[in-house]
């Protein structure tokens, strides 16, 4: 592996021809400079499209007012939405100004391959982007209020999201994410809760392998 990369470099003359000399005077090549092309953005949505995983996608066992039983996603059926936990609207770090290049976030994996995209949306902004009808949200991971804001009125869907950081050099502690109690809790009382009730999505932001009980009580789950 390091002869490949190394054998690139020199062929490339970059040992010769280098653009700056330390952290000083790169942060433009760094931070600022746009290395991508169309092609390569392209290339890039293609990735990020199909390595989301749909765990699952329930027909209801009950008949919805604007959608029967059929299963809850895509969202293209206009229902009214309440999202919850606080991973939702979680924003991606700031370089340079963040915490450092080995800082790990739901969007980035931390370490030496970090890439940082200025125009990263959480998923409430990309919701509110797309024209989703978004009523209500509850930011804090806090079952009561969630509850609160979900099941109390005239609501389709609850969105509830969670995550998992990783960083380059060290192991995850649990393949727990960091919402898992209250995603767990949340798909619990879900579960409990007399019908008409919305329907209840969980997105989950994890850098590889996780525990997700929460699904089985979703009605749908993707990660």
């Amino acid at each position: 592996m390091a002869a490949n990369v190394l054998g690139g470099m020199f062929s490339a003359g970059a040992f010769e021809n280098t653009k700056c000399k330390s952290q000083a005077t790169c942060e433009y090549f760094l931070y600022q400079q746009v290395a991508s092309t169309r092609e390569t953005r392209a290339v890039g949505l293609k990735v990020a499209s199909t390595s989301a995983v749909l765990l699952k996608n329930s027909r209801a066992t009950h008949t919805h007012t604007k959608i029967g039983t059929r299963a809850t996603l895509p969202l293209n059926w206009k229902p009214d939405i309440v999202v919850v936990g606080s991973a939702c609207d979680a924003r991606q770090w700031a370089l340079p100004r963040g915490p450092g290049w080995d800082t790990q976030d739901y969007m980035t994996l931390g370490g030496s391959g970090r890439v940082h995209a200025a125009a990263t949306r959480s998923l409430l902004q990309a919701l509110q982007a797309r024209g989703a009808r978004v009523v209500g949200v509850s930011p804090q991971n806090n079952v009561d209020l969630a509850m609160q804001a979900g099941y109390g009125g005239a609501v389709d869907v609850v969105i509830a999201c969670g995550g998992s950081t990783s960083e380059e050099g060290f192991d995850r502690d649990s393949l727990k994410l960091d919402q898992h109690v209250f995603l767990t809790e949340l798909s619990r009382r879900h579960a409990l809760h007399k019908e008409p009730k919305p329907r209840l999505v969980i997105a989950a932001f994890a850098p590889g392998a996780i525990v997700a009980p929460w699904a089985a009580l979703a009605d749908s789950a993707a990660i």
